[in-house]
């Protein structure tokens, strides 16, 4: 048998795959309220500064806690606690978020991989030990300045790049060239993985070989550098699975035994698992793994596609293995991104061979510049411009026509009908057709981004204290009404564009503005302006007559955004029908001789029909309003409730000439407005209406056919 270890490690892998699934690990309970100030002993085993703040992560007895210092020193002491050492502190505390929507970020999940349990705002140290770690303590000295010797030799933005690439230091890494090499595909660059190892370690090895160490001699300083190394930059899964398989390749050496990346990849990553299991759900975890199996599996068999003679020309060799990485990696990068940068392969075949000059230069450039800075400037210049190279590459990419493709989030039975495709393939190409293996990897493809709704969905966001819902006629008409909050950051470009991307959507046919008050449209705001970058267009943007004759100033930002984004701006009034197959959706107000007396009563209403079911959606129209569409509404099966609950919206009046069997609200945890108020739920309980509110729920989602509907919560109320 072949690669019997390899074998094992893959079944314990499985295994484990498959009993997260069945017995799903919980997640971390809350114990305390958040804002409750609580004090805390542990000790410090990890520390870093973002945006000049110090963050300190605490060992405590049963838990692990992420303290934002607020005051980096204790009383009487003038530098900030040495790692190892002991402190007692005092904090507000946070519990980190669950995702609420689907595609968005879940920060619970993420930080129960990392070990952490909650985090303390505004923490303050009240009594720090004198004994400390020096080990640990010296690496990060060395560290700091490590990373000031960039920041004293190269400009901000090239020296935040540096200390990415080479010290694992994100916390001053440019937010744009984030995002650029992010959207470009190449951000695997900017963090410690196997390309990075496999640069520095295998060139350390060979640059010993020549110059004539014997092989035990020079593997074991070569493991103890890469060891130091690991320390120094605190390396995470991607650099300890390459350190590990380095490791092992120098073992093969030393013993005269052959090297199998296959077999060191897998106990690699079952050393990993059984250190953490909830690995099985860490992308960067899975996208690391995937992309050396596509280097081991898929790479050989697609170089027996080219023509032998060309099977060992270097850069058709190099394109090979990038195609194969992206490939045998597609799944997960569209499970936890929803999207593929198209010219990723072709950027990576750019970049990747001016790695092999950046890193050294960079390393020995930030060595020397703890001593002087002329001799490290001729290290750090070269290093300058191939960054500016790289951003250069990356904005000519993003300038091309279909940069990038919106795939969606797949199904699991999606993902391992790809992967057991490229199995057949990889175990069979051989005795089949070269046409064969090709149609069969494309299907699969074709398959794995294949989106297709059956039925008309309607899907309220959690976005805080705002209104935005989504809707998805199976034909691809789509449209958002409204998209907005006032207690959520970035909600288009952390809650409304990841949605739209894990659906799949391309391309909104209409997004509604009911009204401008900013809770409705400033994520709309985001979309239109991101429209570029993230892939996602806006065909038409809908606002009110009323709105536009009052020449509205909240409208001005939104206008300009939507010229740039190549977005037709169209005015909605009373009357205006818009038919869709078979979704009809029609302006109940407000009409042109409308005299509302405040911005909420300018909101537009809406009745949606779809396979028979009705919907009636309000903005945030007060009662005199509302008793304006009285005798257009008659059996409503779906309200979206007025103005988050407001004890001045949804009328009796109007409840008794809708009488909705569901009612909808969306509102903010904890709102400052008592969202939604009790006289509302009242009413609704009269009718009776069952309610369902995004702030316990999460995203609320209806599916529409013609057997009904039927109604799913994100956060399963």
């Amino acid at each position: 048998m072949k690669r019997p270890l390899c074998l094992v490690c893959l079944s314990f892998v499985l295994a484990l795959f498959l009993f997260q699934w069945l017995f799903p690990i919980p997640l971390y309970e809350d114990r305390k309220q958040d804002g409750e100030v609580v004090e805390r002993t542990g000790q410090v085993y990890k520390k870093e500064y973002k945006k000049e703040k110090l963050l300190l992560y605490l060992q405590c007895e049963n838990e692990r806690i992420l303290c934002y210092v607020n005051e980096s020193s204790p009383p009487n002491e003038s530098i900030p606690p040495r790692l190892g050492s002991f402190i007692q502190v005092r904090g507000s505390y946070q519990s980190f978020t669950c995702a609420t929507n689907p595609g968005q970020f879940h920060q619970k999940r993420y930080y129960q991989i990392l070990n952490l349990n909650y985090s303390l705002k505004n923490t303050i140290i009240i009594k720090q030990s004198k004994e400390y770690n020096p080990c640990k303590e010296g690496l990060y000295q060395i560290k700091r300045k490590l990373a000031a010797g960039y920041d004293n030799v190269l400009p901000e933005k090239e020296a935040g790049i540096l200390k990415a690439m080479v010290l694992g230091d994100k916390s001053e890494l440019d937010t744009d060239i984030k995002n650029l090499y992010k959207q470009s595909g190449i951000s695997h660059v900017l963090a410690i993985s196997g390309l990075h190892i496999s640069l520095l370690g295998m060139g350390l090895y060979k640059l010993l070989k020549k110059a004539g160490l014997p092989v035990f001699p020079n593997a074991l300083f070569c493991t103890a550098f890469m060891v130091f190394y690991g320390m120094l930059i605190e390396a995470g899964t991607s650099g300890f699975r390459a350190i590990f398989m380095f490791f092992l390749y120098l073992v093969s050496k030393v013993i005269g035994r052959t090297y199998d990346m296959l077999t060191a990849l897998a106990i690699s990553g079952v050393l990993l698992l059984i250190e953490q299991p909830l690995y099985t759900y860490h992308g960067g975890f899975l996208l690391s793994f995937s992309a050396v199996l596509g280097i081991g599996l898929l790479s050989p068999v697609l170089n027996q596609f080219l023509p032998e003679e060309k099977r060992k020309n270097p850069i058709l060799k190099n394109l090979v293995g990038s195609l194969s990485v992206s490939l045998f990696s597609l799944p997960v990068t569209a499970y936890y991104f929803y999207e593929f940068p198209v010219y990723s392969i072709l950027l990576n075949l750019m970049i990747i061979p001016f790695m092999s000059l950046l890193l050294p230069c960079a390393m020995a450039g930030g060595v020397l510049a703890l001593w002087q800075s002329v001799p490290a400037k001729v290290f750090l210049l070269p290093c300058k411009w191939i960054l500016m190279l790289y951003e250069w590459i990356c904005q000519v990419s993003m300038n091309l026509p279909f940069h990038t493709l919106i795939i969606g989030q797949p199904a699991l039975w999606q993902i391992l009908f790809f992967y057991g495709v490229v199995t057949v393939i990889i175990c069979y190409h051989s005795k089949w057709k070269k046409s064969m293996s090709i149609l069969l990897l494309t299907g699969s493809i074709a398959i794995l981004c294949f989106r297709m709704e059956k039925n008309t969905e309607i899907t309220m966001l959690d976005v805080g204290q705002g209104d935005s819902i989504f809707v998805q006629e199976q034909g691809g008409f789509t449209f958002l009404m409204d998209g907005g909050s006032s207690d959520v950051s970035g909600v288009g470009t952390y809650r409304i564009l990841p949605f739209l991307k894990s659906k799949g959507v391309r391309e909104l046919t209409y997004a509604f503005v009911t009204h401008p008050d900013s809770d409705h449209y400033n994520g709309i705001l985001e979309c239109l302006e991101q429209s570029r970058e993230s892939g996602v267009r806006i065909r038409y943007l809908a606002v009110s007559d009323l709105a536009l004759e009052k020449e509205e100033k909240a409208y001005e930002k939104l206008f300009l955004a939507a010229g740039k984004a190549g977005t037709k701006v169209v005015c909605i009034s009373e009357g205006d029908m818009l038919k869709c197959n078979k979704i009809t959706l029609t302006c109940l107000y407000p009409g042109k001789e409308a005299a509302p007396k405040d911005k909420n009563g300018e909101s537009l209403m809406f009745l949606m029909e779809a396979e028979g079911v009705r919907m009636l959606f309000t903005g945030d129209a007060g009662m005199e309003e509302e008793e304006q569409i009285l005798r257009k509404i008659r059996g409503i099966h779906i309200l979206k409730t007025g103005h988050h609950g407001s004890e001045s919206s949804t009328g009796m009046p109007l409840l008794k000439a809708a009488k909705p069997d569901i009612a909808i609200i969306s509102c903010g945890r904890n709102n400052s407005y008592g969202h939604p108020g009790k006289k509302t739920l009242k009413r609704l309980s009269d009718v009776p209406s069952r309610v369902l509110v995004t702030a316990r729920t999460g995203a609320i989602k209806i599916t529409i056919s013609k057997h009904g509907y039927q109604i799913e919560t994100y956060c399963g109320e």
